[in-house]
């Protein structure tokens, strides 16, 4: 199993469902979407070789704000396993040197990445 299902699922199993017409209000692309974000703002530290710890804790932010605004229900620890489970996979993957402003190693990770994350989290909330 991708470390982006394994990611979806942890969050799946932690989510209350909304009242029905809240739930209507959100579409699988706009949850995504907002996962792939947060992943590509990952490897996008990653990529500029920012610490582990620094990327972590922002990480968290960022999923604190995404279990708000889709009304998750999660408590401080989750959050930082969720987290932890997108950043942990980008640190094991290469940085790649910075030696000019557009480095394509570097954007193909950051944009891989990104796309990892939307792809497997839509198809978990998509398929039957």
């Amino acid at each position: 199993m991708s470390r982006p299902v394994v990611v979806l699922f942890f969050l799946a199993s932690l989510w209350l469902p909304a009242p029905a017409d809240a739930a209507d209000e959100i579409s699988e692309i706009d949850i995504c979407l907002d996962m792939s974000l947060i992943a590509k703002n990952v490897m996008t530290a990653r990529q500029k070789k920012q610490p582990m710890s620094e990327t972590l804790l922002n990480t968290i932010k960022l999923m604190e704000d995404w279990v708000k605004k889709y009304g998750m229900e999660m408590d401080s620890k989750d959050v930082e396993e969720g987290a932890a489970l997108i950043v942990m996979p980008a640190y094991d993957r290469a940085a790649y040197p910075s030696n000019s402003s557009w480095n394509p190693e570097r954007q193909d990770a950051i944009r891989d990445f990104e796309n990892e994350y939307f792809e497997e989290c839509y198809k978990g909330l998509t398929s039957d």
